[in-house]
């Protein structure tokens, strides 16, 4: 079966696209819900800078799911499922998008770009803040416990992969308690393979890691807008059903991949990619 590679917004926006669709031809590839939220919401809709423009973006993910990577399935679908089955989620493609985007003929206008996004954002939003409030949890924490210089001194003298183990453990180890806060009806089914406790675990791992940064600082930085890293965690947790990971993001996505699954590989570029991750229909 051929190696399954995810690419993130940061790789997405950052090579170009006759250079992705030539990878997409030989590699199987997964382009996460999140990629096409992130391309939705993107702010310029009015702008002629195809980086930045969501119409523009979102041709790219139709020619890219047209020359043959998959659309991924979101969270929030992927979430229910597994609560209402009790089991978790094996398959990760939407392949009813796939066909369709394959299939049918581009709606994308200013007005349909400007309702998705909307929608998108209802979706999401209440996640966003859910995860920020966990992160503003955390500073009150670490502050009642004076340890504040601690986590200070741990950013100082350790790197990123080492200090998002750290916190990933910590997730781990309260995992049943965790569960029985968040999600009690399914504490007792939810098990590590679980693609709602992978997602659970990150969202830990980098709010204690943003409230131990925070926690000297002032008030002010607890209101920044954590979207663009709820997202990062996104692609994250999408390699927990992949291979691999393309990503050109050393401050968050990488660092907590690396940390999350590290049997698994991150790549920084298209060229890093081995061979071994080319699927038998595409030519040398």
């Amino acid at each position: 079966m051929a190696k399954l590679l995810v690419i993130d917004k940061c790789c997405f926006q950052g090579t170009t696209e006759p250079r992705l669709i030539e990878f997409v031809q030989g590699h199987q590839v997964l382009l996460p819900h999140a990629l096409a939220v992130e391309c939705l919401i993107s702010d310029d809709c009015n702008g002629r800078n195809p980086r930045k423009n969501p119409i523009c973006l979102l041709h790219r993910v139709e020619a890219l799911v047209k020359a043959g990577a998959y659309f991924g399935r979101s969270s929030v679908s992927i979430h229910k499922e597994e609560q209402k089955n009790r089991r978790a989620v094996v398959h990760f493609f939407d392949e009813k998008a796939t066909l369709l985007i394959r299939a049918g003929t581009s709606v994308l206008t200013e007005d349909f770009v400007r309702r998705e996004a909307e929608e998108c954002r209802k979706a999401f939003d209440p996640l966003v803040k859910l995860v920020s409030g966990l992160g503003r949890v955390f500073v009150v924490t670490i502050k009642e416990k004076a340890m504040s210089d601690g986590f200070q001194e741990e950013i100082r003298e350790t790197g990123r992969v080492e200090r998002f183990g750290k916190w990933l453990q910590v997730a781990d180890r309260g995992r049943n308690d965790i569960l029985q806060k968040w999600i009690p009806s399914l504490a007792s089914d939810v098990t590590e393979q679980w693609y709602t406790w992978q997602v659970i675990r990150l969202w830990y791992g980098w709010a204690i890691e943003w409230a131990g940064r925070r926690a000297g600082t002032d008030d002010t930085t607890l209101q920044s807008d954590i979207s663009n890293d709820f997202y990062d965690m996104e692609y994250v947790a999408s390699l927990s059903r992949a291979d691999g990971l393309l990503t050109g993001d050393r401050r968050l996505v990488e660092p907590l991949a690396r940390a999350a699954f590290p049997e698994k590989d991150v790549f920084s570029s298209l060229e890093e990619v081995p061979e071994s991750y080319r699927c038998h229909w595409a030519s040398p």
